[in-house]
């Protein structure tokens, strides 16, 4: 769906962009749209990693301040961790995600591997990682994408 919306642009702007858009083979119109699309999901993307996500947040937190005791009672097991607390847990991790669907269908439970070193998690609901969970390592890069639901 799209919707129709009007600007007026002085005319040397108006120009440049006529210019910018020949170029790029399209109309004024499309070359501004694809424009605002590509900065958007840019800032939507970057602002993912400067803004934790208020829902994912305690419960990474509550998930590295629980690791130590985790990993003496459940090492390389999946745990669900919900309202800063373990949840459940399983060495299955896929039957331990139908479990987290089927008692909390509407609210967010970090599930995560319980392993010796900890992962810090990174969340974003923007228009190209959509309720994804990146993890990273200590200096930022990304070592996984995942979706959440299959995590």
């Amino acid at each position: 769906m799209t919707q129709h919306v009007e600007i007026s642009l002085p005319d040397h702007l108006y120009r440049q962009l006529k210019q910018w858009a020949d170029m790029r083979q399209q109309r004024v119109g499309e070359a501004i749209a694809d424009y605002l699309a590509d900065t958007l999901l840019q800032e939507t993307i970057q602002t993912a990693f400067t803004e934790p996500d208020p829902e994912v947040l305690p419960e990474s937190e509550a998930f590295l301040r629980l690791q130590p005791d985790l990993w003496e009672q459940y090492p390389e097991e999946y745990v669900a961790i919900h309202r800063g607390k373990l949840v459940d847990h399983d060495a299955d991790k896929a039957a331990l995600l139908q479990r987290v669907e089927q008692q909390y269908p509407e609210h967010f439970v970090l599930v995560r591997q319980v392993r010796i070193e900890p992962e810090i998690l990174y969340e974003s609901r923007g228009v190209a990682y959509s309720g994804a969970v990146l993890k990273t390592d200590h200096s930022g890069r990304i070592l996984d994408k995942t979706f959440m639901g299959l995590m």
